[in-house]
């Protein structure tokens, strides 16, 4: 039979259709050639070619189809990279590619299909990392990039896809934390991450998502910590958290989740059994323990064991191997256990074992041709063994995925190899230990037995396929064989064993001891014993005053506050950020029902904050504007420097500006954000007793409480900064174009370089995106450039196309308007020229709709010529360049790294 290129589908003319709408061509072969005519109906008519068995690349020329709705290339034999000008299929709604041969990397231009809903590109052989540029199919409803050989870790864009109900990254080599965005997926129904690198807890929120259906979690790379107290699981029936360093005991609420079908904690250190409302579903099945007594009662006498696994009984190199070919079996001295399913309703007992028609070629037959398959865990027990010294060795041979195109396409085993406990192989793939299907491989393993039980497991850990019911991708094997490394003529034992156990008591103990002196030893110093302001009660209006020497200050020692931070924990529940100067703790002080956020000062800052600057700081507490964070107090101390601050309920701007839950901010809120930041820059400028430039205005130092309201934090604390730390901030801060050029020359924050930031904030705020949007291996966009170069010819129109997409629907046409006119107003403000800024008087009059763009730039320039008239010639001439500079470059963001 021949194969058919996709290539030679396009030498037909196929791309002249231009108005196709649905190319589906799935199958594996055919046995004449498509004519073209033939073909070109079966496209025009969206039928499936079912029998079509498609080789060589994918045709950049496919993405002339500029109407096509629906590509899909699954289950074929196509190889090199998916070609970046799918990116212009613009009207694609459904895209899969997956079960080829594919290479390369998932191209950055995907990220241009915005009305795609499904893309797969599942079992290839894809590498690198998820493009950011994923996170901007807003309509994207189901994503599988399982079973390929992608990095990295999960990127922050992909927080964006709201409307995913299947999400499966299984069996790659992902890193990093398990995304805390999911939990703002409503309408998830599938979460796959087993089979990867990922370190850190499992986020709670994953436990209250009410739709979903199956949650897939393994290998996690972790410290330990028990699961939620409570879920809102309703729908849920498959639960796989195995090996994830799970403690504690299971909660109850696992037990009460009618709908649960497939459970999986394996691999935990979890503290108690199954919960009694589970029991009643369950299989009786006796444990190691208790089946070495029954079948095996009295003192050790084996030391040997043989079995054929899978196969009937059989001699090999002289040795007799016990049968094990039924489902249920237990022998004199062993036993054989399984766990788990094949996904499938139906499924008969013979597909526990396997039998092929032999075409081993290196070794004897009769231990191959049958093996013992499981779907998740494979466990052969041992027992009444003599106490001493094993050889183990396991018998292994591929025979069920034995054809390439299955093998490479589909098909893929890797499993773990346990023995007495220990992991001795991991990701087990017989196929390539072997180099070929239908090659015998043996493994040889040394262990101890010393409680006359052995114990060997294989367990499939999540890596390899996971599709396709039944699917036979879990552990395999063709026989073991188990021989003493000690004298069998004599049953004395070695004393070094009691030695050995008495040493490792000994030194348990001593760590105990240690452990708990060190816990008490804790000696509580002056400096914990502080009152720490929280809050402020506010009296009754008919309340007398108090009396001298009383205020209504509330306090609590430091040690309370402290705590109330989990020690400033870096756990989800109590880190809410990090800055230059610190990070930020929530602290819940119970007792007083009130809950603060505490900033606590980098190290290096210790013994470097000065009386003057302290009061400085404190000044601040004095400050009080709708639009300002409230400073409650100040502690410098010799271990702690602390600043206390209102808590803020929806916390920064740019978690909610930039978070998936975004339907909240309405145009209307978020032109009552603009106007409040600029009421509280205004105050800062315009204070009667100090005219305070805030000097590092970015959406995560602007607050909002429970109503949206911005708050300004991180205002007046400049002076803190080191000499040391200015260039480092600069050097970190410079790239995501929040800070005027002037400022990166000098160093010096002004009300200017407060206004150009502001003006950086609004454009985010419309847009919705951060300014800076990283583009691996390319040149980082700015959305600062691209409003500047609306504007260059005078098209002030042309801004609105950088209106937030997710606005596009809410919004009528006085909104439209009104946005656009804080676009020109962000121009406006991040001029390249300090002088053409506005000051925050003329932003409210704009924001306040009491003066027009158009009104407050006539007045500028008139007041900046008529200081030009009065200046020196020298200062004339400075005047000219920086505005020649400011008219001919429209690149406002230009950072040289090597400064």
């Amino acid at each position: 039979m021949s194969e058919l290129s996709l290539q030679r589908l396009f030498r037909y003319n196929l791309i002249i259709y231009l108005n196709l709408q649905i190319l589906w061509i799935r199958g594996a072969y055919m046995d004449r050639e498509l004519p073209a005519n033939e073909a070109i109906n079966y496209f025009l008519f969206a039928r499936v070619l079912s029998t079509m068995g498609l080789s060589g690349t994918i045709d950049a020329a496919i993405a002339d189809l500029q109407n096509l709705r629906t590509l899909i290339l699954s289950n074929n034999k196509l190889q090199g990279p998916i070609p970046a000008s799918l990116g212009n299929l613009f009207y694609l709604n459904t895209l899969d590619l997956s079960n080829n041969q594919l290479t390369g990397t998932i191209p950055d231009s995907i990220g241009n299909l915005r009305n795609l809903q499904w893309l797969f590109l599942n079992f290839n052989m894809l590498s690198g990392s998820i493009p950011e540029e994923l996170g901007y199919l807003y309509k994207l409803q189901r994503l599988n990039l399982a079973e390929n050989s992608l990095t990295g870790s999960l990127p922050d864009t992909l927080g964006n896809l709201r409307n995913l109900i299947s999400f499966v990254v299984s069996g790659n080599e992902f890193s990093g934390s398990l995304p805390l965005y999911v939990k703002s997926w409503t309408r998830i129904e599938t979460l796959a991450f087993q089979g990867n690198n990922f370190q850190g807890r499992l986020p709670e929120g994953y436990f209250t998502l009410s739709n979903l259906q199956e949650l897939f979690v393994s290998d996690l790379n972790t410290s330990p910590f028990e699961l939620p107290p409570t879920s809102e699981f309703t729908k849920i029936y498959s639960l796989v958290l195995r090996s994830c360093s799970i403690i504690g005991s299971i909660p109850k609420y696992i037990g009460e989740l009618s709908s649960l079908k497939y459970l999986d904690l394996s691999f935990n250190s979890l503290t108690s059994g199954i919960p009694e409302t589970m029991r009643s579903n369950l299989i009786y099945m006796l444990q190691p323990d208790q089946m070495r007594k029954a079948y095996n009662p009295g003192r050790p006498k084996f030391y040997s064991l043989f079995i054929n696994s899978g196969g009937g009984q059989t001699n090999f190199n002289g040795k007799r191997y016990d049968a094990d070919n039924e489902t249920s079996q237990n022998f004199y001295n062993w036993a054989c256990s399984f766990s788990g399913d094949f996904y499938e309703v139906t499924v008969n007992s013979s597909d526990y074992t396997k039998r092929v028609p032999c075409k081993i070629s290196n070794s004897d037959t009769s231990l191959y041709e049958e093996a013992r398959l499981s779907p998740v865990s494979l466990t052969y027990h041992g027992f009444s063994l003599r106490k001493g010294r094993y050889n183990v060795t396991l018998h292994f041979a591929e025979i069920v995925y034995t054809d390439d195109s299955d093998y490479n396409g589909l098909k893929k085993r890797r499993f773990d190899v346990y023995i007495q406990g220990k992991r001795e192989l991991k990701d087990l793939n017989i196929r390539e230990k072997a180099g070929a299907p239908n090659i015998a491989v043996t493994m040889n393993f040394t262990t101890d037995v010393n409680d006359s039980l052995l114990t060997i497991h294989l367990f499939w850990a999540g890596k390899g396929s996971f599709a396709n019911a039944p699917a036979f991708n879990g552990p395999l094997i063709s026989a073991i064989s188990v021989n003493p490394l000690f004298d069998v003529s004599s049953e004395k034992l070695s004393p070094w064993y009691i030695a050995l156990i008495s040493v490792a008591s000994l030194v348990i103990a001593l760590l105990l001891v240690l452990a708990f002196a060190w816990s008490m030893g804790w000696l509580e110093d002056k400096e914990l014993r502080e009152p720490i302001k929280i809050g402020q009660e506010i009296p009754e209006k008919d309340m007398k005053s108090k009396p001298k020497g009383e205020d209504n200050d509330i306090k609590v020692p430091l040690k309370v506050l402290i705590n109330a931070t989990g020690k400033f924990s870096d756990a989800e529940d109590y880190k809410l950020g990090s800055g230059n100067l610190g990070t930020v703790y929530k602290a819940e002080v119970k007792d007083r029902k009130i809950t603060v956020a505490v900033k606590r000062l980098f190290a290096h800052h210790k013994g470097k904050i000065s009386d003057s600057i302290k009061q400085d700081i404190i000044f601040l507490e004095s400050l009080e504007h709708e639009n300002l964070i409230k400073l409650w107090d100040i502690h410098v101390g010799k271990r702690q420097q602390l600043l206390v601050y209102e808590y803020m309920e929806k916390k920064s701007l740019e978690s909610v500006l930039f978070d998936p839950d975004i339907l909240e901010l309405s145009w209307k809120t978020r032109q009552d954000i603009c106007l409040g930041i600029a009421k509280g820059l205004a105050f800062l400028h315009t204070h009667p007793r100090f005219q305070i430039v805030h000097g590092n205005i970015k959406t995560s130092n602007i607050l909002l409480d429970g109503d949206f309201k911005p708050k300004l934090s991180d205002f007046g604390l400049a002076k803190v900064y080191t000499d040391e730390d200015q260039p480092i901030i600069l050097k970190k801060e410079a790239p995501n174009g929040y800070l005027a050029h002037e400022y990166l020359q000098a160093s010096n924050p002004t009300k200017e370089t407060d206004i150009f930031s502001f003006g950086v904030v609004l454009l985010e705020i419309v847009c919705g995106l951060k300014n800076k949007v990283a583009i691996p291996g390319k040149e980082s966009r700015y959305l600062l450039n691209e409003a500047h170069a609306c504007t260059k010819f005078g098209n002030k129109r042309g801004l609105e196309k950088l209106i937030d997409v997710r606005l596009e629907n809410n919004m009528n046409a006085d909104e439209i308007n009104q946005a656009v006119d804080v676009l020109n107003l962000a121009v406006m403000c991040t001029d390249i020229s300090p002088s053409c800024r506005p000051n925050v008087s003329r932003i409210l009059s704009v924001l306040t709709g009491k003066e027009t763009i158009d009104q407050i730039r006539q007045s500028m320039d008139a007041q900046n010529k008529k200081d030009t008239e009065v200046a020196d010639k020298t200062d004339v001439s400075k005047s000219k360049e920086t505005t020649s500079s400011s008219s001919t470059s429209t690149d406002i963001i230009e950072y040289d790294q090597t400064k």
